[in-house]
């Protein structure tokens, strides 16, 4: 996948490529396995949560969508966040996971199956918005 796939708006450069390299690193995996077909292959949900303080009754978890990839669902979650967080998307809003964010920061982290998660508190309110990754495996 090219970068403009991934990363949509004015995402650090080093966020841009850690998400490249979980993306490259997934493909290698993949490619290495075996190519064995498999009734039962992962899929990857893309979920969004959001937390209001002053406001529970608006508080919702629902699902953005239903990705094949790890890869797309990489992508979407990018471009999600973009989308209803642009003024946040700035070079020094962000920080990854282990550290400790302030308000109005970003907290990003990719797991082990190379899944991109970001996270924000809003300074203002104290609301709360998480865009993460869920693996499940679809049953027949």
């Amino acid at each position: 996948m090219q970068r403009d796939e991934y990363v949509q708006g004015d995402y650090p450069q080093y966020l841009k490529d850690a998400v490249e390299a979980a993306g490259r690193n997934v493909s290698q995996q993949q490619a290495s396995a075996t190519n064995a077909p498999t009734r039962n292959s992962p899929m990857f949900v893309v979920m969004h949560e959001e937390r209001y303080v002053y406001s529970s009754d608006c508080n919702e978890n629902k699902i953005i969508g239903v990705f094949a990839t790890v890869e797309v669902a990489n992508s979407k979650i990018m471009e999600f966040f973009k989308k209803g967080h642009p003024d946040v998307v700035e070079e020094d809003n962000f920080v990854q996971g282990a550290e400790d964010p302030g308000l109005n920061q970003v907290t990003w982290g990719i797991d082990e199956l190379g899944a991109v998660s970001l996270e924000y508190t809003d300074g203002g309110d104290g609301d709360f918005f998480r865009v993460d990754i869920k693996k499940q495996v679809l049953q027949n």
